[in-house]
């Protein structure tokens, strides 16, 4: 007969009813593949609107009164660093420095924040905030997409949005290349999740 969904997969039994209206659509005679089970898992777990649309709204509500500091003092000659290394010419230079290459994301940045608004410190900020939203959110999802922590992925996300750390990653522009790290890092993991529920997964490696 048609395979039974597996109810450790999908504890919910909505979720059991889903897998085996697919299993039996497709007329499967054995155990599902691992990719396909984990595509699955991707598209009855990714984010709500809603729920990204509070996640924005707890990181707004706690670092809004972070908007109006100025820029600080290790702020100026990164700046000034950034003309230098975020340029398009210097990128060979750049690849080829083992202690300035970690940071080439927050020198274009910090370039083209300065190639728009100069010194002016509200934009810089606004940026710390949104690469933060950015980072709840992928967050949110990679713990939504891994069943030990599905049912505690709301609670995480919103715990990281008002109590990131360190939160200068988010208050201090010369911090921002800890939360690209973060960016990427989650970015790169859920690119790999995507890869192995995918039969095109090259285009994800």
């Amino acid at each position: 007969g048609v395979l039974e969904p597996d109810p450790s997969l999908f504890p919910n039994r909505r979720h059991n009813v889903f897998l085996f209206t697919f299993v039996a659509g497709r007329n499967y005679r054995k155990r599902p593949s691992a990719r396909a089970r984990i595509a699955l898992i991707m598209a009855l777990h990714s984010p709500t609107p809603m729920r990204c649309l509070l996640l924005a709204l707890l990181c707004l509500v706690a670092y809004a009164p972070t908007l109006s500091i100025p820029l600080l003092e290790d702020d100026y000659p990164n700046i000034s660093m950034a003309q230098d290394w975020g340029s398009f010419s210097a990128l060979p230079r750049l690849l080829h420095n083992p202690v300035l290459r970690p940071r080439a994301t927050s020198w274009w940045t910090m370039l083209a924040l300065w190639r728009s608004f100069q010194l002016a410190p509200l934009p810089y900020r606004v940026a710390g905030l949104l690469l933060h939203i950015a980072n709840t959110l992928l967050l949110y999802w990679l713990a939504r997409t891994w069943p030990p922590m599905r049912s505690a992925a709301m609670f995480t996300a919103a715990l990281f949005a008002v109590n990131e750390r360190p939160q200068e990653a988010v208050m201090w522009l010369s911090g921002m290349t800890d939360a690209f790290l973060f960016f990427f890092g989650i970015g790169a993991v859920l690119c790999w999740m995507q890869a192995e529920g995918r039969q095109a997964a090259w285009l994800w490696r």
